[in-house]
């Protein structure tokens, strides 16, 4: 699905990949190897090279490739070089970040296809802004009231690349930013976060109460004496327990949250809040973070005004009407 649908790779097509993995990572590097064979059988030209942080790239040398891949599992060490090299980019190649990359991102995260993925994506989009309120619950104790703001910017990740910002895998996800929110979120499926920790981000079992009012977080508890001890660390900071993210997963076959640091968990279909760093385009929203984290929901139902769009992990929308994103962006 990735090699054929997403990157539209066939016969005789050129692919250059870059990686960037743990060499103690048996798993990644195993299955990089799969990979590189898999675009063998399917009659690819492959050149993968490892990269590291001191690595150069000319991007003149794209032009003999169809698409130049970056391959890592967490750590994002191109991000500002890729960037500055495509902001006047108007070449033929694409360019991509492939995160998480081992066997559950295959497993889980390629069974919609592009063009699958790129309709529901344009139909939350549509139905999301045309809205004035959205509210989510859950038999956990979620009951939270967004009202989309109209200045803000809406995002749509579906695998496509849009220069100067590289496609960003896995995808799923149409993300908006709004200050006017109020109620009670239970982050019962996991969490994801802009800086590295060790530990297992599945929430299930060890629930994150967040109480929030005009946009920000005003109390919080947690059972887990190591996730309670996390937030307070993170709610310290400047701005870090301002909302500054409204996530609508759509990646509705991704069956089970992973137990790593990991896009997957907030790309499955669903409702998450990211707090810190916001979504924004130019000057606004006025204020910035340096961390961003991210309380994923298991089992929401998500209402646009007083209709269910979402329950059961599905998206189950009435309206056919699309729309596109008015901002594409490199997600790390």
């Amino acid at each position: 699905m990735l090699i054929l649908d997403y990157l539209r790779l066939g016969a005789g097509s050129r692919l250059l990949i870059r990686w960037n993995l743990d060499a103690a990572d048996l798993a990644a590097q195993t299955a990089l190897s799969d990979f590189v064979a898999l675009c063998g059988q399917e009659s690819v030209d492959v050149n993968a090279e490892a990269v590291d942080e001191q690595s150069t790239f000319c991007f003149d040398d794209m032009a003999g490739y169809d698409v130049v891949l970056y391959v890592s599992k967490t750590k994002s060490i191109h991000r500002k070089q890729l960037l500055t090299g495509l902001q006047d980019y108007v070449g033929r190649t694409t360019v991509y970040r492939l995160f998480d990359f081992g066997y559950e991102l295959f497993e889980l995260c390629f069974r919609m296809s592009k063009d699958e993925l790129q309709n529901l994506n344009t139909r939350v989009l549509a139905c999301a802004k045309a809205c004035s309120k959205i509210t989510i619950t859950s038999d956990t104790g979620t009951d939270l009231v967004v009202r989309p703001d109209s200045l803000a910017s809406w995002t749509s990740n579906h695998g496509d690349f849009r220069a100067p910002f590289p496609g960003v895998f896995p995808c799923g996800e149409v993300s908006t930013y709004s200050a006017d929110i109020e109620g009670v979120l239970v982050a019962d499926g996991a969490i994801n976060m802009s800086y590295p920790f060790e530990f297992d981000p599945r929430l299930d079992g060890r629930e994150v109460v967040l109480r929030i009012s005009e946009g920000r977080v005003t109390d919080y508890s947690c059972k887990d004496v190591l996730i309670d001890s996390l937030c307070e660390k993170l709610f310290e900071i400047e701005n870090a327990n301002r909302v500054g993210e409204i996530g609508l997963g759509t990646n509705q076959t991704i069956s089970r949250f992973v137990p790593f640091r990991s896009l997957i968990n907030e790309r499955v279909a669903g409702f998450h809040l990211g707090i810190g760093s916001p979504v924004k385009k130019g000057a606004y929203p006025d204020w910035n973070c340096r961390l961003h984290t991210d309380f994923i929901l298991a089992r929401p139902t998500i209402r646009f005004d007083d209709e269910i769009v979402f329950s059961d992990g599905k998206w189950t929308l009435s309206s056919g009407m699309t729309a596109e994103a008015d901002l594409y962006v490199d997600a790390i």
